[in-house]
């Protein structure tokens, strides 16, 4: 009875080990192929660093506490958009682009005590960066800066997604303690390339119509005639983009809206991709990206408000994989340091910060 217990231990072991050098073995061709096909080092050398409970101050945001009422020497620049903004991968607070932006304009405009309110929240769309306007000018925020978008265009790029996508954007805009499932997915995102490249391969085969249309794509590419895209895939494809930037369009108008009220300045930012990434193919294609920046250049034409172009200075940038956290949106300290940057510039030349503070 012992030997068989002892053999049956053996056994359990060697079946352990196999499994373990399996996972490995796929692991390590995951982010091979994926280094080959990005050019990305990191992938080769992942190491996560990311927390999933991220400290809250006393007014419910990321970050230090702050007073709620704002005194008269201190002004308030309130960040709004989704998890790029929050800070989704980024282990300390000092790493995400609002406090990076806040140390940029505390040493620009010194004396001047300034303050910046992260207000980001994850996965957040538009629909949360209306909700919580009102609180940030609550707050006294004197400037509001609008970097938003990728939520947007997830929850509303295909048909199929739609039934799933309402009670998913329903729940992003609020704060909600995920379960083990969800934690599990969360950690296997950002701990293994191969399960970030299983994901994509699913919602290929999933999205069964953005499928035929990368295979359309790629048809047009090898052969010398111009294949024209199926009519009925093409309209359905427009259409998913033309509805969540019109809802995309008044979110932000409203925002817009309620900060001039408030006598509050308004920036607008474009968003940036790593357009070399895999899974930023269908955003590139489907021309989500460029629906969500030029909406955000006509509505700064239309109410005056200045932009800051963070899509052309990640696009300049000689690295660009330096600027993201291991996915086609998420961003690293450098990346959320160039959106600091950029934010900071557009304030500066719209004299949205008044120099005699100074």
């Amino acid at each position: 009875m012992s030997q068989y217990k002892f053999s049956r231990l053996k056994l359990l072991l060697f079946s352990g080990v196999t499994l373990l050098f399996f996972v490995i073995a796929v692991e390590g061709y995951s982010r091979v192929r994926t280094y080959w096909a990005t050019g990305n080092r990191n992938y080769l050398f992942w190491r996560p660093k990311v927390v999933l409970k991220e400290r809250q101050n006393n007014v419910g945001f990321r970050g230090p506490d702050m007073e709620w009422a704002k005194p008269l020497e201190v002004l308030r620049v309130a960040a709004l958009g989704g998890s790029t903004t929050f800070g989704f991968g980024n282990t300390l607070d000092r790493e995400t682009y609002p406090r990076q932006l806040e140390g940029i304009l505390r040493e620009e405009y010194q004396p001047l005590q300034i303050e910046v309110i992260n207000a980001g929240l994850k996965h957040g769309r538009s629909h949360a960066v209306l909700k919580r306007a009102p609180a940030a000018l609550n707050l006294g925020a004197d400037v509001i800066v609008i970097y938003s978008g990728y939520n947007d265009y997830d929850k509303g790029k295909v048909p199929q997604w739609g039934k799933v996508s309402k009670i998913v954007g329903e729940l992003g805009d609020y704060e909600i303690q995920p379960n083990f499932f969800e934690r599990l997915m969360h950690r296997l995102s950002l701990e293994s390339v191969f399960f970030l490249r299983l994901r994509e391969k699913i919602a290929k085969y999933w999205y069964g119509d953005i499928n035929a249309y990368y295979r359309r794509k790629e048809t047009q590419k090898t052969v010398t005639e111009e294949v024209p895209l199926d009519s009925q895939l093409q309209e359905t494809v427009d259409q998913a983009v033309q509805g969540f930037v019109s809802v995309y369009r008044e979110n932000l108008r409203w925002v817009i809206v309620f900060a001039r009220l408030h006598g509050a300045e308004v920036v607008l930012a474009k968003i940036p991709i790593y357009r070399q990434h895999p899974g930023a193919r269908h955003m590139l294609e489907s021309g989500s990206l460029d629906a969500i920046n030029q909406t955000v250049e006509e509505l700064a034409e239309e109410y005056g408000l200045p932009v800051a172009d963070v899509e052309g200075a990640f696009d300049a940038h000689p690295k660009p994989e330096d600027l993201f956290n291991l996915d086609w949106l998420h961003l690293s300290p450098e990346g959320n340091g160039l959106i600091a940057k950029t934010v900071a510039n557009a304030i500066r030349k719209a004299g949205l910060i008044p120099n005699d503070a100074s």
